[in-house]
């Protein structure tokens, strides 16, 4: 699958084919459908905000997400595959597919 990902602090989105995710405990994989560009995102990759926000590089910027649910991780109840959802991850993420 294919990610905007940066690679170093204050560098640029690249292109990168990386492996699809695998849902983890109490975790969902969302096949991201809609995203948007939020505020903070910039500022996260900039690295002004590494000591509240620490950046594990490479890094796929993205909060804001919409789309189907994939799969399910373990402890997972209120969801299953091909619920459609919409959501936000602290983590970042929705700069892929």
């Amino acid at each position: 699958m294919r990610a905007l990902r940066i690679h170093e602090y204050g560098g640029p989105l690249r292109l990168d084919e990386i492996e699809p995710p695998v849902a983890g405990l109490r975790q969902v994989v969302v096949r991201n459908l809609a995203t948007n560009f939020n505020p903070i995102d910039p500022g996260r990759a900039s690295g002004v905000m590494r000591q509240t926000f620490p950046l594990h590089l490479p890094w796929t910027p993205g909060g804001d997400i919409s789309g189907t649910v994939e799969s399910v991780g373990e402890g997972v109840t209120n969801f299953k595959e091909g619920d459609e959802v919409f959501g936000y991850s602290m983590a970042g993420g929705a700069y892929a597919e």
